[in-house]
């Protein structure tokens, strides 16, 4: 029997970038009868299911696919301070659906390489200098582990592909944060970036 997933109806609110309150008038519920759904407390009736489908764009079987969103970390990222906490949020959901799809998907695909992305942890690394950890020490050391040449690098897109990436283009509806990115254990690391042109 279907089971109604209540993350996946927090995920589809915060995507649509609509609080609680606001998406229980909308519906013309009260906000408490919403919260109990969001938080699995008690389940919701199919009616009510068909009216949130609707309302929030989603197919309903949207609902009731499995998986959990997650929170930060383990996304990366890097935002100007003037980003909301509420647009940040209709991004992560955002991401954490994609994830949660991609999960799915790179489950019949075959993976196998030996490429790598390398994670640098600032508080552990010290460069030549071995002072505090520098962005330069962080380029030089990526440089060393995947054997680049000197210079730009031609394709970012490219090489982060090569390397066991997979770069997904999304439109954060903000000039405030630039790219995302998230490890998932076992599976390829998705890079969720700003639609713009090549590199």
């Amino acid at each position: 029997m279907e089971k109604f997933n209540h993350h996946m109806m927090t995920l589809a609110r915060d995507s649509r970038g609509l609080t609680q309150a606001e998406l229980a008038d909308q519906l013309g519920v009260m906000q408490g009868t919403l919260s109990k759904y969001e938080t699995g407390f008690q389940e919701p009736p199919p009616e009510f299911i068909a009216e949130l489908s609707e309302a929030l764009g989603y197919p309903r079987p949207f609902f009731y696919e499995g998986g959990r969103p997650y929170g930060l970390p383990p996304f990366h990222y890097r935002r100007r301070k003037k980003l909301s906490k509420k647009v940040l949020a209709r991004i992560v959901a955002e991401m954490n659906i994609r994830r949660i799809h991609l999960s799915k998907l790179l489950v019949s695909y075959e993976w196998k390489t030996n490429a790598f992305i390398p994670e640098i942890d600032q508080n552990e690394y010290r460069g030549k200098s071995r002072g505090p950890t520098s962005i330069e020490d962080v380029a030089r050391a990526v440089r060393e582990m995947w054997m680049l040449p000197q210079g730009p690098v031609a394709n970012m897109v490219e090489l982060l592909e090569e390397n066991g990436g997979i770069v997904i283009p999304c439109d954060f509806g903000t000039e405030l944060l630039d790219a995302m990115s998230q490890r998932i254990d076992g599976l390829p690391d998705p890079l969720f970036r700003k639609c713009c042109g090549p590199g």
